[in-house]
């Protein structure tokens, strides 16, 4: 029986055939295995159960194998299948990733052939709400829905950092079209399938639109340092160890906008307008390094307009060029997610509370400027949009 702790591996939906950095691997600390609390398994099984999630998600299900009884030890012949689950309209429900199921024991005893069945790997905060989604369009189909998170399984990870390569993690990373996550460029979309919910728009979009947002590394750092040339230190700083409770950063959601440019060609009497934001901050993560030139950075996600990045990230790029002023949330009823009540306005001045989230939030505001945040592309990024143009005859 092949033990809990190994049976899934987070991201073996990942393409292996291309590195996704060939700078970061130097940089990264061995692999690191654990598991993840915050990751939930759902089971659902039944003759109905392909036809069910075939209808549901961005994926095609039946890509992923199911194991006979003597291939549970077979960690290659698993498929996995990352997927979204999205609203009829198109926007971002739940990522999930979809793994076989164990096999019973009782399966072996038996001649007749195992009625199909998935595992729903997903944030473990949302069990009750994907459950009741599902529930909702079971209807008359013989299917069995777990009645909650699979208590004797744990998901495990073997990772580096998934910042470094600007892959989401959580639904705080998601924005509401989520081919801005890059999901269909991580094989989480098929456009071949047939139908599901929210296929329309996530099928127009490909076809007959432009994806103006993609998912990159942000590298956050404050006002009055230097601007980041590039989203890791040299090699000489040693491998990236993250801390997430280092220092205080700006909460999610955060709101990401062009750092004004001081161009001469702009008019002084003109009433500047305010500028509609580049993105949204998702995670972030505070990180250090070990080697001889030690030294603390932080990195985040976001989704952000392609054409706000700097073409040129050696550092040559016009002033302003890529560089973004990380605004907190707020509401009109005061602060949401640890922003400052007038964050909005963009100056990180006054205000009632913090404008950051973590340990120590809000203490280090009398010891930096404001927030803000450089974009890169990532290798694996850049590729897979040249990739994209070439089949589109861009």
């Amino acid at each position: 029986m092949l033990a809990p702790a190994t049976l899934l591996p987070r991201r073996a939906a990942l393409p292996r055939h291309r590195p996704l950095s060939t700078t970061s691997r130097l940089l990264a600390p061995p692999y690191v295995v654990t598991s993840l609390p915050s990751r939930a398994l759902l089971s659902i099984h039944g003759p109905d159960s392909t036809k069910l999630l075939q209808g549901l998600v961005s994926n095609d299900v039946r890509r992923v194998a199911q194991l006979a009884d003597d291939d549970h030890h077979h960690l290659d012949k698993r498929r996995v299948v990352y997927a979204n689950m999205l609203k009829a309209d198109g926007r971002y429900l739940h990522d999930i990733m979809l793994f076989p199921p164990r096999p019973s024991p009782s399966s072996s005893s038996s001649s007749d052939p195992p009625s199909p069945g998935f595992l729903l790997e997903h944030d473990a905060a949302f069990t009750p709400t994907l459950r009741t989604y599902l529930k909702r369009h079971v209807l008359r189909s013989r299917v069995k829905l777990g009645r909650g998170a699979e208590p004797d399984l744990v998901v495990t990870a073997a990772w580096r950092n998934p910042l470094d390569h600007a892959v989401p993690e959580s639904p705080s990373d998601f924005p509401a079209l989520p081919l801005e996550a890059n999901i269909d460029l991580m094989n989480g979309v098929d456009y071949r399938k047939g139908c599901y919910v929210g296929q329309e728009l996530t099928a127009r979009t490909h076809h007959k639109g432009v994806v103006r947002k993609r998912g990159v590394v942000l590298r956050l750092f404050r006002e009055g340092e230097d601007v980041p040339t590039s989203p890791l230190p040299s090699s000489s700083s040693g491998p990236l160890i993250p801390y997430p409770s280092l220092f205080p950063l700006p909460p999610p959601s955060s709101t990401l906008t062009l750092l004004p440019s001081s161009s001469p060609s702009s008019s002084s009497r003109a009433k500047p307008r305010a500028p509609r934001p580049s993105g949204r901050l998702g995670t972030s993560l505070c990180a250090a390094s070990s080697g001889s030139g030690a030294t603390t950075l932080a990195l985040g996600f976001a989704s952000v307009r392609l054409d706000h990045l700097s073409a040129d990230e050696g550092g040559s790029a016009p002033e302003g060029e890529g560089v973004f002023v990380v605004r907190a949330p707020v509401s009109g009823e005061g602060v949401v997610g640890g922003g400052a009540a007038g964050a909005g306005e963009g100056e990180g001045e006054g205000g009632g509370g913090p404008q950051e989230c973590g340990d120590g939030a809000g203490e280090s505001d009398e010891v930096g400027g404001r927030w803000l945040a450089k974009g890169f592309r990532t290798e694996w990024l850049e590729f897979k949009l040249e990739e994209e143009a070439v089949a589109k005859g861009l």
